[in-house]
């Protein structure tokens, strides 16, 4: 738990970064041309075989951006798009160099290079031998830290946070723990996942997904539609961004993160989210959490805010 929030002498921390590799393309603009546009990303899967299967979409990311990324293609799918999100987060908060060496990085993710993992697999399984074994390094947890760290030239703390659907917002979390408690004035933190055979397949066995894209607000929805995506932003004490010219696009007032035990996945239905803990200024709804297989809010909306206490 954590009461990051409250206020303290602890420093500011503020957004001075964004990157994201989506099914939209690469970049920020063409992430929010997509989505103000309304254009839906969710389109028949052509990376791995879909075939026999309930539901056959996925948001994707298209080949032709895959092949315009610029990392090796010896690096895992999602190690690529991870790199690239990484490097226009950087860019964009306008660290080179030395200015970011010292930076510490959280990335969430779950599914690492399960992808090249699995074709390996089957390689062997099939009687052919494959000479591709490296790329089972790139499952391991610590990969995704250990590859962006090594790529970017960041030496400061490293963790490859894995929290499931959280692993992204606790990374953030995380990251802006160790702005605020001085151990390194800038982080960069975010998450990525790339499409494996094993969570469509997952996903299909327990009929979760729907085989058209997925409408979660609809009375008739049938599922979820998974994707995949990468996106970064780098978080640093606002005092040191004042100081080196940096641009802050927004201050990152707290965050409340919990186990209660309740459930292996479900939220206390009676629960409330309390322990952010923002100023009265900082109100705002939470948008509730819907499950995909039965209608209803699985949780309460609350204000976040004295009155809530």
């Amino acid at each position: 738990m954590s009461r990051s929030g409250a206020r303290d002498d602890r420093p500011a921390v503020v957004v001075s970064g964004l990157g994201i590799v989506s099914p939209y393309g690469a970049g920020v603009k063409s992430f929010w041309s997509g989505l103000a546009a309304g254009t839906c990303a969710i389109r028949p899967i052509t990376v791995i075989d879909t075939e026999g299967f309930r539901s056959r979409i996925a948001a994707e990311i298209p080949a032709e951006v895959m092949g315009a990324l610029g990392s090796s293609r010896r690096r895992s799918r999602a190690d690529r798009i991870a790199l690239a999100a990484a490097r226009e987060a950087l860019a964009d908060a306008g660290l080179e160099g030395a200015a970011r060496a010292e930076a510490a990085l959280l990335v969430g993710a779950v599914g690492g290079g399960m992808l090249e993992g699995e074709d390996w697999y089957w390689e062997e399984a099939r009687g052919r031998p494959s000479p591709r074994m490296r790329v089972l390094r790139s499952i391991l947890p610590f990969s995704h830290a250990e590859t962006l760290g090594w790529r970017l030239g960041l030496t400061g703390p490293k963790e490859t946070v894995v929290m499931a659907c959280a692993s992204g917002a606790a990374s953030i979390a995380l990251g802006a723990d160790l702005v605020r408690a001085g151990v390194t004035p800038i982080a960069l933190v975010g998450g990525v996942d790339a499409l494996t055979h094993i969570c469509f397949m997952g996903f299909n066995a327990l009929k979760l997904l729907d085989p058209m894209p997925c409408r979660p607000f609809d009375r008739d929805r049938r599922g979820m539609s998974i994707g995949e995506a990468a996106a970064f932003l780098v978080i640093e004490d606002a005092g040191h961004c004042r100081a080196r010219g940096g641009r802050a696009y927004a201050r990152l007032a707290g965050y409340g993160m919990t186990t209660d035990a309740h459930h292996v996945t479900a939220p206390q239905p009676e629960g409330e989210v309390r322990e952010a803990l923002l100023p009265a200024e900082m109100l705002f709804p939470l948008t509730e959490l819907w499950r995909t297989t039965r209608p209803g809010p699985l949780i309460r909306c609350w204000r976040i805010g004295p009155e809530s206490r």
